[in-house]
């Protein structure tokens, strides 16, 4: 309707029929430039997740949206895929995908749907995808969903049924879980996605899975590895989550060359020891603070300022507190009892000789 609008439309447009095919042609290029930097390995794409008052404030935007109270639990992300008032953009989005993986042969495009809170709307989104080219499934095509609504936790069986994989979105499922808007001004100091911890961040086992605590033996040049937790408190432990796990089997395993000359080998010690600082500082997260700290300087006493900026850096952007509450004055081996207790015999049972 506006004339202003209009005009800039028709000089950003210039030399399409179409002006369709403008959207298509930027956004394939776009989406390509990146796929390709990485080819052959996954380029994950996520779809369009702006907010009601992000897309009024673009071009001719206030002709199409509608005020929301609360934008960020609003009209968004994959609600936006089905719906009517939006389905006509989306499927310009579609088409884009569709010609960067087809057209332009970058089939290694992954697509993620962000914020979809049913699984009815996921087989919705689904649908919508599949009647614009996008398929799961077909020409190798790989679907993820974002995992940032308690929902998608609470759901998650069902969600993987529908899905390739999933991606953490911290700071919606911190706002979700917590109940603050994360662009609210006056409760940033509150938010926080790492809330309070306690040993529920601990996988068991699932009560019986000996892999869940291991014990290892340090020797003068080699270590040995236990399943279960054996002996008294240790004196240095790890929480070792997924990706760093991932990045501990690819520097030791996957990428390590037995051949390689002392320079490899060198590196290999070294960035394993910022792996090794990363899983001990996990493990100190779910003691007091004054207790982590007095065990960080312990375990690095007399290390180079280097190393101990590292971990004092480390340990300065934490700001979650642990949630256990204790009831000694040795929280360490206090936390490992209560390791024990949630893990069970099962699981900690030492391997017997």
């Amino acid at each position: 309707k506006s004339a202003k609008t209009k005009q800039i439309i028709a000089k950003l447009t210039k030399g399409y029929l179409d002006k369709k095919d403008y959207f298509i042609d930027n956004l394939s290029c776009s989406l390509a430039k990146i796929a390709a930097s990485v080819y052959p390995n996954p380029a994950i794409v996520r779809l369009s997740d702006f907010k009601t008052n992000e897309y009024f404030n673009l071009i001719g935007g206030d002709e199409f949206e509608f005020k929301e109270e609360n934008p960020m639990l609003g009209f968004r992300g994959a609600s936006r895929y089905y719906n009517n008032r939006y389905i006509d953009g989306f499927t310009l989005e579609c088409s884009a995908i569709k010609k960067a993986r087809e057209l332009l042969g970058l089939d290694n495009i992954v697509i993620m749907v962000p914020f979809c809170r049913t699984i009815k709307e996921a087989d919705k989104v689904l649908k919508v995808l599949s009647d614009n080219g996008l398929k799961r499934g077909e020409k190798n095509l790989k679907i993820y969903v974002m995992a940032e609504i308690p929902s998608n936790i609470i759901l998650a069986k069902e969600f993987s049924k529908r899905f390739d994989g999933f991606s953490i979105g911290s700071n919606d499922l911190t706002q979700l879980i917590l109940g603050i808007d994360r662009d609210s001004k006056e409760l940033s100091e509150i938010f926080d996605e790492n809330n309070l911890l306690d040993l529920s961040i601990l996988w068991d086992g699932n009560g019986s899975n000996r892999n869940a605590a291991l014990t290892i033996y340090r020797h003068f040049d080699s270590s040995s590895v236990i399943k279960g937790l054996y002996g008294d408190t240790p004196k240095t432990a790890w929480v070792i989550g997924y990706p760093l796990l991932e990045r501990i089997h690819y520097l030791l395993v996957a990428g390590f060359d037995v051949y390689g000359n002392v320079g490899h080998q060198l590196l290999t010690r070294l960035y394993m020891d910022f792996l090794r600082m990363e899983g001990e500082y996990n493990f100190l997260r779910l003691l007091p603070k004054d207790v982590a700290q007095q065990e960080l300087d312990f375990w690095y006493r007399g290390e180079e300022a280097r190393v101990e900026g590292y971990l004092k850096e480390l340990h300065d952007r934490e700001s979650e507190t642990s949630a256990i509450v204790y009831k000694t004055d040795n929280p360490k081996k206090e936390v490992f009892n209560l390791i024990r207790k949630q893990f069970g015999e099962q699981v900690i049972a030492i391997d017997r000789i």
